[in-house]
Parts: structure tokens; C-alpha cells; sequence
């Protein structure tokens, strides 16, 4: 018994030596280099949604109310448009009949131009706000038309993207007081009002609302605006209210303001296309034979069917063609030389911080050392203009995919994002594009342009993008839907209303 014993010891020790592993990698995601087309990606999922719903007894369209459709096709009205996501992919539908957009709403410049370029809206609002109740007295602002205009065609469907901001998981702050999603002051809750007004005031039969995963998450602790939407929402029976989600406050808001619908959420990723993190989108439905539950029941069937196939590889998509960006203007070679010490400071204190980090997060094995400075990619040339934050965050990164020791054909970092959790891309499958996203090709040593972005959300070549900047691209791409996720929310209800060939 006494060997036994002594032979057990070691097995116990053998905890410090893993110290030394670098973070564990997950399987690398089945890709395909096949480009994604979208014109027959729509077509399969609405050729999946009729099958799905023949399989269960789900009917197709009857009598419907008279929401801007039947001989004159799909009307659909649209607000936060951004790169105007249905529009694009109805045009990419293969319809009976082309779809109509009565009205959108984006109160941003570039966007705006975007949306003329490449889309024919019969107005194009400057502020949400006006397409609620003032839409339908005084009228409000039309970019289009550069005057007041007032809608009288009641669409079928409302699609709308509402501020995702505050609901982000990865935001650090949040509920606290500056950024509570549930304050009045919440970008994300004014915009969520703003689109219910608006769906009151146009009664679609249908409605699409979409949002990021966080808005699931409720907070740890009671906060005062959460209990506050437990209390309004009711249902408690005298006990302490449980402080509400987002998505709980949004449903309960939903059910009070519009009692006429029926509701139901869902989620949904970009599969096939490369972008894992999936949306939150909420359907509604005043029809009593496609009823919410329903849509999303389908909706949720095409998701699981798109998880199941490769990720298109984004590398190899079909990609926008660049704007015509005006040059940058030079800059002086001649660089102070206090200046620079300083600069040089402000990088090492940026690099040292991200690097502890890394190691905090076990992205980096303890023994790490290193390499020279000369060897390091924010040295080289063409980084020069970096700041000292991303030229810091940019070598721990390149540390990191080293650490990695995968052999993905790709190394991209997000140098924007904290160390310990920013996004290195292996396998050509992003996890997310955010507004701040600056993906750095540590192969080329460059920046991926915006244009690739938007292709990763689905968008092709045919997308014009003249008459913006880089910057107002980034912008739009952090901001849009995927067109991959829409498709799969849209499908069902298309199947429904026969209005694809």
C-alpha cells in the first residue's frame, strides 16, 4: 500500500506544468473558398420554409388584410435603414413581383447617400421620430424630396434594427448608471420606443425587430431601472419585482402598446456566411393563420439547417468594389524629437499593460518573452502613423497568434479590442464586426478595408459604395444586418404570402 501511495504523488503534481500550455484553441470551423451567392441562398431558404411548413400544416397565405401587397407586390416600410439591409435583399429575392419601399428613416448623412445610390424609397425620413404620429398630420422630413411628405400606403412589413449599443455584453459599464440600456437616457430604449410608435402608426400586418445577444442578459443585481420595467410589467403578486432583461422589458412593452400582434423571439447567426455572433430578432404577426410563433418556429428550423453547412471562407467572397476616397493629406516627416520620446513612453505603457493582459487570460503561456523591438510589426514602416494604444495592442497580438501555434491560413487581429479579449481571426470566420472593428492583416502588415467587411454581412459586388468615406463605412458595417440572418427571418414569411416564383 505504501508504493501505491508514493506512486500516486506525482499524478497530483502534474497541475504546474499545464501552466506553461498557451490558451486552448477550439476546433477550427469547417470552411468552404465557394463564394457566397446570395440570390441562390435565398432561393434555398425559401424553398426549405415551404417544405418545413407543408411537413407542419403550416397554410399558406388566405385572407390577409390589405397591407400593400397582392397585385402590386410587397410593400414594406423600414426605419434605423443604415446600409438599408431589406432592400437589398428583397432585390435579391427572386419575387413574382419587385418589392416597394413606402418609406425609410436614417438620420446619418452617409448612410443616407448609400440609400438614394443604390435603392428607390418613395421617401427617406431624417429622424425616426417622425414616423410615429406626426408622420400621419403634419408629415415629417424627407431627405428625398428635401421637404415635409406624409405617408398614406400601409406596408405589409416593418423591418427596423434599433440601437444595439447598450445592450452589448462585451460593454464593461454596463447598468451602471451612465449606461444602464433600460435609462432614460438608453440609446437602445429610445430607439425600441421610437419603432414601436412607428409600427402603431402604419399598422403592418407584419413586423421584424433586431438587436444584438446581449439584450438577453439581465443584470446580476437589482438595478433601478430593471426593477422599475419588472414593477410596470406586472405579474409579481405582491412579491419583490425581478429585475428584467432588455428583451423581458421589450416584450412586455410590446404585448401593452401593440395587444393586436402576436410576438415571438428568436436567434439567429450569419451562417453560412463568416460571423459567428448571433442576433436577437422579434417577429410579430396581427394574422391568425401565420401567427408569431410560427415564423419563428421556421425561422429557427432555417437557422439550424445554415449552422450545419461550411462557413464561407471570407478571403474568398465576392467584395464591393472600394469607394473613390480622396487621398489623406501628407503629413510631415519631420517629427519632434520630444515628441517622440513621448510617444515611444506612452507605447511602452500600452504594451506592457496589453501583454499582462494576455497572460491574465492565459492567452499567453507565463514564460513568454518578448522579441526584440526591431522584430516587432509595429516597427515596420508603414505602421508608423499608428497610435502608441494600437501599435501596443498590435505586437501583444502578434505575440499571441504566434503563442497559437494553429495552423489557420489567416492572421487577423482586432487591434481596437482589450488583449485579453479581443478577436484573432485563424480560420477566415470573424466573431463579430463592431463599429470599432479594425481587423490588421499580420501577413500583408495592413489594415482589411471596410469593403470587406460589408462583404462578410453578405453584400456583393453590385452594392455602390461612391461618395462615402472609409470611415463612414467602418461605421455602417459595425451598425448592419447580415443579410444571411434577415434572409432566414424573411423566408418564412415570403414562403407564407407566395410571393416568390
Amino acid at each position: 500500500m505504501g508504493k501505491q501511495l508514493v506512486k500516486k504523488k506525482p499524478a497530483a503534481h502534474k497541475k504546474p506544468a499545464q501552466k506553461a500550455k498557451t490558451c486552448k484553441q477550439k476546433p477550427p470551423p469547417t470552411t468552404t473558398q465557394a463564394p457566397f451567392q446570395l440570390e441562390s441562398f435565398c432561393k434555398e431558404m425559401v424553398s426549405v420554409a415551404r417544405t418545413k411548413m407543408r411537413e407542419d400544416g403550416v397554410t399558406g397565405v388566405t385572407a390577409h388584410l390589405d397591407g400593400g401587397r397582392n397585385a402590386s407586390g410587397l410593400h414594406f416600410a423600414s426605419c434605423f435603414d443604415g446600409l438599408n439591409a431589406p432592400a437589398y435583399l428583397l432585390k435579391h429575392m427572386d419575387l413574382k413581383l419587385p418589392a416597394r419601399q413606402i418609406y425609410g428613416a436614417e438620420c446619418a448623412a452617409g448612410p443616407n447617400v448609400l440609400n438614394l445610390l443604390n435603392h428607390d424609397p418613395m421617401h427617406l425620413f431624417a429622424d425616426a421620430a417622425g414616423t410615429g404620429k406626426a408622420l400621419a398630420k403634419a408629415g415629417s422630413f424627407c431627405v428625398r424630396h428635401g421637404r415635409k411628405c406624409v405617408v398614406q400606403q400601409q406596408p405589409c412589413v416593418w423591418i427596423g434594427g434599433f440601437v444595439c449599443k447598450a445592450n452589448s455584453a462585451l460593454r464593461a459599464n454596463r447598468w451602471d448608471a451612465t449606461a444602464d440600456p433600460l435609462g432614460d437616457d438608453s440609446q437602445s430604449l429610445q430607439t425600441f420606443e421610437l419603432s414601436i410608435a412607428s409600427i402603431r402608426h402604419c399598422r403592418p400586418e407584419f413586423f421584424i425587430l433586431e438587436n444584438v445577444e446581449g439584450c438577453r442578459m439581465a443584470p446580476k443585481a437589482s438595478t433601478p431601472s430593471a426593477t422599475a420595467a419588472a414593477a410596470s410589467s406586472g405579474g409579481n403578486d405582491g412579491a419583490a419585482p425581478k429585475p428584467l432583461s432588455p428583451l423581458e422589458h421589450y416584450m412586455s412593452y410590446i404585448k401593452k402598446h401593440l395587444p393586436m400582434y402576436t410576438v415571438a423571439d428568436l436567434s439567429a447567426t450569419s451562417a453560412p456566411l463568416p460571423e459567428r455572433r448571433p442576433r436577437v430578432w422579434i417577429v410579430g404577426s396581427r394574422c391568425d393563420d401565420f401567427k408569431a410563433a410560427s415564423w419563428a418556429a421556421l425561422a429557427v428550423h432555417l437557422e439550424n439547417v445554415c449552422v450545419a453547412k461550411p462557413r464561407h471562407h471570407m478571403d474568398h467572397l465576392l467584395v464591393p468594389k472600394a469607394p473613390n476616397v480622396r487621398p489623406a493629406a501628407a503629413t510631415k516627416s519631420k517629427e519632434d524629437a520630444g515628441r517622440q520620446w513621448a510617444k515611444d513612453a506612452a507605447y511602452h505603457k500600452h504594451f506592457s499593460e496589453g501583454l499582462q493582459k494576455a497572460l491574465d487570460a492565459k492567452r499567453l503561456p507565463e514564460d513568454t518573452v518578448p522579441p526584440d523591438m526591431g522584430k516587432r510589426p509595429s516597427r515596420r514602416p508603414e505602421n508608423n502613423q499608428m497610435t502608441a494604444a494600437q501599435a501596443g495592442s498590435l505586437d501583444v497580438y502578434s505575440m499571441i497568434i504566434a503563442a497559437a501555434q494553429d495552423t489557420g491560413d489567416t492572421k487577423y487581429a482586432d487591434i481596437t479590442q482589450a488583449t485579453h479579449r479581443g478577436q484573432v481571426v485563424l480560420h477566415g470566420v470573424v466573431k463579430t464586426l463592431a463599429t470599432s472593428t479594425r481587423l490588421y492583416d499580420l501577413k500583408t502588415f495592413s489594415y482589411i478595408k471596410p469593403e470587406r467587411h460589408l462583404a462578410i454581412l453578405g453584400y456583393g459586388p453590385d452594392l455602390k459604395l461612391d461618395l462615402v468615406t472609409e470611415a463612414e463605412l467602418y461605421e455602417m458595417s459595425g451598425n448592419a444586418m447580415s443579410l444571411a440572418g434577415l434572409c432566414k427571418v424573411m423566408s418564412p414569411l415570403l414562403a407564407h404570402l407566395d410571393l416568390c416564383k
